[in-house]
């Protein structure tokens, strides 16, 4: 009987075989529950118990095979196996070698991933670096900046200052050289009016008494040596007074001159700065009399004057130096300093 091998697997195959190998040689089936020992294919079967009832195997199994077919399949279902057993080697040997492949390629991926990494992080710190470097910089540029930009601002405040202690420096020169040339001609013209005077009154031309303590029992004797200063203070002002207190000067330095206030708000700190140098130049006595009001700068040279005379309803006004300023912070800042440099002095 001939059996269709799409209805049996191998294992199966392989337990029919050795039933059928048993019922051939006369020895009893296995039961389902107790397994035999199975003889090899090229040895006598061995000795068995005495038979038993195989109803119920012969049943199930069909007629026995031949030996030789029943050889011919276990030798071709050694080979299928040992095929088997051979792809199975080579698949895992395939296997083993993929994973391994796998796994080489998985250690190189994070050895590059490492690598990357470690570049990275080497780059990120040189740009870190160079970003420091580059700030470092950056505020060192900021602070030298700043140092020369206030080293020069200082130095042209400084310029400025020695330019306006030059400017003062050369009024005042030539204020003196201009009184001294003044002085000359007034003398000539006055010498030319007491010459014509003495021709027309000769009592009146005679000179006047000067006292060099002009206050007497309390009444104030003021000579024709007198200035008269009134109006705002302003160079021109400045210049005109200079002029005639050096003319008097140069007369007699003896006796007092006497610099007459009726009325002045002040001005010029500079021109009033410049009549205070006349006053205290002339080796004369430079009193001044104050009769109706001086404020401000009249009444800074009131005070500094060596003698002030004033009368009894006289007002003299002191208040701080105050001007008027426009323009930039620089410039707004300059001339608070100038104003502060005129205070000191």
């Amino acid at each position: 009987m001939n059996f269709e091998r799409k209805f049996f697997t191998p294992s199966a195959l392989i337990s029919s075989a050795f039933v059928l190998a048993g019922c051939a040689a006369g020895t009893p089936s296995v039961s389902a529950d107790e397994p035999a020992a199975v003889p090899a294919a090229n040895e006598a079967p061995a000795a068995v118990p005495a038979p038993v009832a195989v109803s119920s195997v012969s049943e199930r199994v069909p007629a026995a095979l031949p030996p030789a077919e029943i050889k011919e399949e276990l030798k071709r279902l050694a080979e299928e196996t040992e095929k088997i057993a051979t792809e199975k080697s080579l698949i895992e040997s395939r296997l083993g070698l993929a994973v391994a492949e796998f796994e080489r390629q998985s250690a190189e991926l994070t050895l590059e991933k490492m690598r990357l990494d470690a570049a990275r992080a080497e780059t990120s710190a040189k740009l870190a670096d160079e970003i420091a470097g580059i700030e470092e910089e950056r505020a060192a540029l900021e602070r030298r900046f700043a140092l020369e930009s206030a080293r020069a601002a200082a130095a042209l405040r400084e310029k400025q200052r020695k330019l306006a202690a030059l400017e003062l420096e050369s009024r005042e020169i030539q204020a003196e050289l201009t009184a001294g040339s003044m002085g000359a001609k007034f003398a000539v013209a006055v010498s030319d009016m007491q010459e014509q005077l003495a021709k027309v009154a000769p009592d009146a031309a005679q000179s006047p008494r000067y006292l060099k303590e002009p206050l007497v029992d309390g009444t104030l004797y003021i000579s024709d040596r007198r200035v008269a200063l009134n109006g705002p203070i302003t160079a021109a002002l400045a210049k005109s007074v200079c002029e005639r207190l050096y003319f008097y000067d140069n007369r007699n330095s003896e006796y007092p001159i006497f610099l007459v206030i009726d009325n002045s708000p002040g001005g010029s700190v500079a021109a009033g700065y410049q009549i205070q140098q006349a006053m205290r130049s002339c080796k004369a006595p430079v009193y001044v009399v104050v009769k109706g009001f001086a404020a401000s700068m009249a009444a800074v040279i009131t005070t500094l004057a060596e003698r002030s005379f004033c009368f009894p309803n006289t007002r003299i006004l002191h208040h701080q130096v105050s001007s008027g300023v426009q323009g930039n912070l620089t410039v707004m800042r300059e001339g608070v300093a100038e104003g502060e440099r005129w205070y000191e002095r």
